[in-house]
């Protein structure tokens, strides 16, 4: 039979070391201490219950939890999603340009589904504050928090605009090319599918209509040259 990785020591006030190998003594839970080690060298190592005046606990928190950063008024977006610490959420909101209930409101599902948001994206709520566990949360930030809509650039006409690739908000587009928001929302609501056949379309999350340049502008090239 295999050997369990880990051994259980029971160290009691009232029984050495010696004594209590492999023993369980009746005792007031609230007296103790879990401590787990490991022996350098070894791949084994031993899980010891302890008196909580004899030895610390340790592996409580992972080496990204320990430092709580607070003054960090002056730092850059890279330099706060680079950091290795834990953060006040109220904190980060402005610099990451983020939305409090959005955010939370994607805490909350990944807990109602039975999830850690905590290990997925970096975020809990202690007592009355939200924290953010920073090497996780610059990780889901990324991926899943920064806009993926471009900004028109001032300086474009409608030419310039439709060589760009990306999503761009369908009021930007408008404002660069001859036609209303209403025609084009009426056309992406009678095509069956809009999204992929004339690049207009209305995202559920951000609940607005949405150009996905690189289907739109041929689609309008076309459009345009081939109305008489």
């Amino acid at each position: 039979m295999e050997e369990p990785r880990f051994k259980t020591t029971i160290r009691t006030p009232n029984h050495p070391p010696s004594q209590a190998k492999g023993e369980v003594t009746p005792c007031n839970p609230s007296q103790f201490n879990i401590v787990r080690s490991h022996r350098r060298g070894f791949t084994r190592g031993w899980l010891t219950v302890v008196n909580s005046k004899g030895h610390n606990m340790t592996e409580v928190f992972s080496k990204d939890e320990i430092t709580l950063i607070q003054n960090h008024k002056d730092w850059s977006k890279e330099k706060i999603l680079a950091s290795e610490g834990v953060f006040f959420f109220k904190d980060i909101v402005k610099p990451l340009g983020l939305s409090p209930a959005k955010v939370k409101h994607r805490a909350k599902a990944i807990k109602a589904r039975g999830g850690n948001a905590w290990e997925e994206m970096g975020l809990r709520l202690i007592w009355n504050h939200w924290v953010v566990r920073m090497t996780v949360f610059s990780s889901y930030y990324r991926e899943h928090l920064i806009s993926k809509v471009r900004r028109v650039d001032p300086t474009w006409d409608g030419n310039d605009l439709l060589k760009q690739k990306g999503l761009f908000q369908l009021s930007d587009v408008c404002s660069r090319v001859p036609f209303t928001s209403h025609q084009l929302r009426y056309q992406a609501k009678t095509t069956q599918d809009a999204r992929n056949e004339i690049g207009v379309f209305k995202d559920p999350e951000l609940n607005t209509y949405l150009v996905d340049m690189e289907i739109f502008a041929p689609w309008i090239i076309k459009l345009w040259q081939s109305t008489e």
